[in-house]
């Protein structure tokens, strides 16, 4: 059912609904998913879509998260941070 919904968010592009999504996650969504490698895909996407700095450092958070405790592959990982921390550099 999350899966289902995280989608339809990402599809319908509502900002503020995302990160409400993205500040539950780590401890309150996460725990509970059996697989939580599937938040991926989402998290991934929100960061894309994010608007501002603090929703693509929320997707961040998660995405490490999936990074650390869960195995997760994601070598674009480090290029986003880095790529986010340039632009705040510059700014």
């Amino acid at each position: 059912m999350w899966l289902k919904l995280l989608t339809q968010v990402l599809e319908e592009s509502n900002y503020d609904l995302i990160r409400t999504i993205l500040h539950s996650i780590p401890n309150e969504i996460l725990p509970n998913f059996d697989v939580p490698l599937l938040l991926a895909d989402f998290l991934l996407g929100a960061f894309d879509q994010g608007h501002d700095f603090d929703t693509k450092v929320l997707a961040l958070k998660s995405l490490f998260l999936l990074l650390t405790n869960h195995g997760l592959d994601c070598p674009k990982y480090y290029t986003k941070l880095y790529a986010l921390l340039d632009a705040r550099v510059e700014q």
